[in-house]
């Protein structure tokens, strides 16, 4: 996974395609005891991979399946945080980090709790909000 959006994205098939909903995924991961494997991190192909542990017989069980998913959107996120670095504290916002799932596989990479403020998926927003406020209030807007 290169970027939030294809992690939700993924995240949304995966829930569809399992008929489960999207705020249960994580959970349900943490129930995992032996994890499948998603090789790729282009959603395109994780979602044939997915597919086919959905339509082998017997199935996939759901928390391994759902915990692979969640690992591999975490190694792609932490990939890029390792490209830039974590100099003192590592806050998770936007709303992927809702999945426990994920939070645990990116935490298990840091080999420490990360900072999960209450309103994830509005912290971006948040902080555009700000910034515009001070570009007008300096006059550069």
């Amino acid at each position: 996974m290169r970027n939030g959006i294809a992690s939700g994205a993924l995240l949304d098939i995966v829930s569809r395609m399992r008929e489960i909903p999207v705020e249960d995924l994580g959970r349900l991961s943490l129930q995992a005891t032996a994890p499948e494997t998603v090789s790729s991190r282009c959603v395109v192909f994780a979602e044939g991979e997915i597919l086919s542990f959905i339509l082998r017989d017997p199935p996939a069980a759901v928390p391994g399946m759902l915990a692979r998913v969640n690992k591999c959107i975490a190694d792609g996120l932490w990939g890029m945080v390792q490209r830039v670095g974590v100099p003192g504290e590592l806050l998770l916002c936007g709303g992927v980090v809702r999945n426990a799932g994920i939070v645990k596989a990116i935490e298990a990479h840091r080999g420490r709790p990360a900072l999960l403020p209450a309103q994830k998926q509005y912290v971006r927003a948040l902080g555009a909000a700000v910034f515009a406020r001070r570009m007008e209030q300096e006059g550069g807007a």
